[in-house]
């Protein structure tokens, strides 16, 4: 067997492993894994970070639009930002998801 029939059919094996290829489309984000729900959170700053249940989740900016995956239920929010109040929100989840738009109030310097 030469060279290039051995490259073709090891492309064809990864191909067929791979399904052809993992990202189906670009334009719309992939949905949440088994069991969970996307909580969509909306702040200005869009840098502000976010603990979920007592536990820090991140920066909002670091989530494709803000979209956060979260075990459907009651939860409660803490966002904060240097220099900025922070703000504590409950919500209660559905399975469906839901959102969640906030502004922090960032005084100015003085």
């Amino acid at each position: 067997m030469n060279a290039t029939l051995a490259a073709v059919l090891t492309a064809l094996a990864l191909l067929t492993a791979c399904g052809g290829g993992v990202v189906d489309r670009v334009d719309t984000p992939p949905p949440p894994p088994a069991g969970l729900a996307v909580l969509r959170v909306v702040c200005d700053p869009p840098d502000a970070g976010v603990a979920i249940d007592d536990a820090f989740a991140g920066v909002l900016a670091g989530y494709r639009d803000g979209r956060l995956a979260v075990v459907p239920g009651h939860h409660r929010l803490l966002l904060t930002h240097p220099g900025c109040a922070s703000e504590y929100r409950e919500v209660d989840l559905s399975p469906d998801g839901g959102q969640l738009q906030t502004h922090l109030v960032c005084p100015k310097s003085i």
